[in-house]
Protein backbone atom coordinates (compact mmCIF):
# COMPACT_ATOMS: atom_id res chain seq x y z
CA UNK A 1 0.00 0.00 0.00
CA UNK A 2 3.24 2.47 0.56
CA UNK A 3 3.62 2.27 -3.47
CA UNK A 4 0.41 2.82 -4.70
CA UNK A 5 -3.03 3.43 -3.20
CA UNK A 6 -4.69 0.28 -2.04
CA UNK A 7 -1.55 -1.18 -4.16
CA UNK A 8 -1.57 -3.85 -1.52
CA UNK A 9 -4.86 -5.54 -2.48
CA UNK A 10 -3.49 -9.07 -3.56
CA UNK A 11 -1.33 -8.86 -0.89
CA UNK A 12 -4.50 -8.81 2.06
CA UNK A 13 -6.69 -11.18 0.20
CA UNK A 14 -3.56 -13.64 0.39
CA UNK A 15 -2.98 -12.55 3.75
CA UNK A 16 -7.06 -13.25 4.19
CA UNK A 17 -6.79 -16.60 2.58
CA UNK A 18 -4.20 -17.77 5.10
CA UNK A 19 -6.00 -16.34 7.93
CA UNK A 20 -9.12 -18.34 7.07
CA UNK A 21 -6.75 -21.23 6.39
CA UNK A 22 -4.95 -20.78 10.30
CA UNK A 23 -8.55 -20.91 11.66
CA UNK A 24 -8.75 -24.68 12.21
CA UNK A 25 -4.88 -24.91 13.41
CA UNK A 26 -5.68 -23.68 16.87
CA UNK A 27 -2.37 -21.87 17.13
CA UNK A 28 -2.05 -18.80 18.95
CA UNK A 29 -2.51 -15.61 17.42
CA UNK A 30 -4.70 -16.66 14.62
CA UNK A 31 -8.45 -17.27 16.57
CA UNK A 32 -10.98 -14.11 15.85
CA UNK A 33 -11.75 -14.75 19.52
CA UNK A 34 -9.84 -13.98 22.44
CA UNK A 35 -7.00 -11.47 22.00
CA UNK A 36 -7.70 -8.55 19.83
CA UNK A 37 -4.10 -8.10 18.74
CA UNK A 38 -3.31 -10.71 17.38
CA UNK A 39 -2.97 -11.92 13.11
CA UNK A 40 -6.58 -12.01 12.78
CA UNK A 41 -7.43 -8.79 14.12
CA UNK A 42 -4.42 -7.12 11.57
CA UNK A 43 -6.08 -8.84 8.78
CA UNK A 44 -9.26 -7.96 9.30
CA UNK A 45 -8.38 -4.69 9.97
CA UNK A 46 -6.45 -4.49 6.72
CA UNK A 47 -10.02 -5.91 5.09
CA UNK A 48 -12.54 -3.84 6.96
CA UNK A 49 -14.26 -1.79 4.71
CA UNK A 50 -14.38 1.41 7.46
CA UNK A 51 -10.35 1.29 7.99
CA UNK A 52 -9.81 1.47 4.45
CA UNK A 53 -8.88 4.87 4.87
CA UNK A 54 -6.08 3.72 6.85
CA UNK A 55 -4.44 1.97 4.09
CA UNK A 56 -4.86 4.56 1.69
CA UNK A 57 -2.81 7.16 4.30
CA UNK A 58 -0.06 4.27 3.84
CA UNK A 59 0.24 5.61 0.08
CA UNK A 60 0.33 9.32 1.53
CA UNK A 61 2.28 9.18 4.62
CA UNK A 62 4.88 7.12 2.64
CA UNK A 63 4.95 8.45 -0.59
CA UNK A 64 3.33 11.94 -0.32
CA UNK A 65 4.71 12.97 2.37
CA UNK A 66 8.32 11.17 3.45
CA UNK A 67 9.78 10.78 -0.18
CA UNK A 68 9.38 14.46 -0.35
CA UNK A 69 9.99 15.10 2.76
CA UNK A 70 13.54 17.15 1.98
CA UNK A 71 12.61 19.21 -0.52
CA UNK A 72 9.33 20.20 0.86
CA UNK A 73 9.33 19.76 4.86
CA UNK A 74 6.09 22.11 5.55
CA UNK A 75 3.96 20.61 3.03
CA UNK A 76 5.23 16.84 4.26
CA UNK A 77 4.28 17.73 7.56
CA UNK A 78 0.68 18.74 6.23
CA UNK A 79 0.06 15.59 4.53
CA UNK A 80 1.07 13.54 7.30
CA UNK A 81 -1.02 16.10 9.97
CA UNK A 82 -3.85 14.81 7.57
CA UNK A 83 -2.72 10.84 8.03
CA UNK A 84 -3.20 11.67 11.51
CA UNK A 85 -6.62 12.95 11.47
CA UNK A 86 -7.70 10.49 9.31
CA UNK A 87 -6.35 7.69 12.25
CA UNK A 88 -8.09 9.53 14.96
CA UNK A 89 -11.30 9.67 13.25
CA UNK A 90 -10.62 5.25 12.50
CA UNK A 91 -9.38 5.36 16.58
CA UNK A 92 -12.61 6.77 17.60
CA UNK A 93 -14.70 3.99 15.84
CA UNK A 94 -12.09 1.23 16.82
CA UNK A 95 -10.16 2.48 20.20
CA UNK A 96 -7.59 -0.51 20.48
CA UNK A 97 -7.87 -1.49 16.45
CA UNK A 98 -4.33 -3.13 15.81
CA UNK A 99 -3.85 -1.53 12.89
CA UNK A 100 -3.05 2.17 14.70
CA UNK A 101 -1.01 0.57 17.78
CA UNK A 102 0.94 -0.89 14.79
CA UNK A 103 1.20 1.96 12.86
CA UNK A 104 3.01 4.37 16.57
CA UNK A 105 4.45 1.52 17.27
CA UNK A 106 6.69 1.34 13.91
CA UNK A 107 6.04 5.29 13.41
CA UNK A 108 6.34 7.25 17.02
CA UNK A 109 10.29 7.93 16.70
CA UNK A 110 9.59 9.00 13.07
CA UNK A 111 6.00 11.53 13.75
CA UNK A 112 8.55 13.10 16.20
CA UNK A 113 11.53 13.80 14.00
CA UNK A 114 9.21 14.84 11.65
CA UNK A 115 7.07 17.19 14.16
CA UNK A 116 9.75 18.40 16.02
CA UNK A 117 10.33 21.21 13.68
CA UNK A 118 8.59 23.69 11.55
CA UNK A 119 5.20 25.32 12.14
CA UNK A 120 4.34 25.90 15.97
CA UNK A 121 0.94 25.68 15.47
CA UNK A 122 0.99 22.38 13.28
CA UNK A 123 3.44 20.75 15.70
CA UNK A 124 0.85 21.34 18.83
CA UNK A 125 -2.04 20.28 16.20
CA UNK A 126 0.34 16.84 15.96
CA UNK A 127 0.98 16.96 19.26
CA UNK A 128 -2.58 16.81 20.45
CA UNK A 129 -3.93 14.17 17.60
CA UNK A 130 -0.58 11.72 19.04
CA UNK A 131 -0.78 12.61 22.67
CA UNK A 132 -5.15 11.80 22.24
CA UNK A 133 -4.56 8.70 20.58
CA UNK A 134 -1.74 7.25 21.70
CA UNK A 135 -1.28 8.68 25.80
CA UNK A 136 1.26 6.31 26.94
CA UNK A 137 4.33 7.46 24.95
CA UNK A 138 6.70 10.55 26.82
CA UNK A 139 8.60 11.06 23.29
CA UNK A 140 5.83 13.45 22.00
CA UNK A 141 6.29 15.43 24.58
CA UNK A 142 9.77 16.77 21.97
CA UNK A 143 7.38 18.01 19.36
CA UNK A 144 6.69 20.57 21.52
CA UNK A 145 9.58 21.15 23.75
CA UNK A 146 11.42 23.84 21.19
Amino acid sequence: DSFGELGGNPFVQKALQVVNNAQTSNQAGWASLGNPRNRFALVENLNNPQMVDLRKDSYRYHRLALDTFEKNPDQSREIILEVLKNIKKVWTIYPNAISVISFFDAKSNELVNVFSEGNLNVRREAYDILTSIDPKRNIYQKIIAN
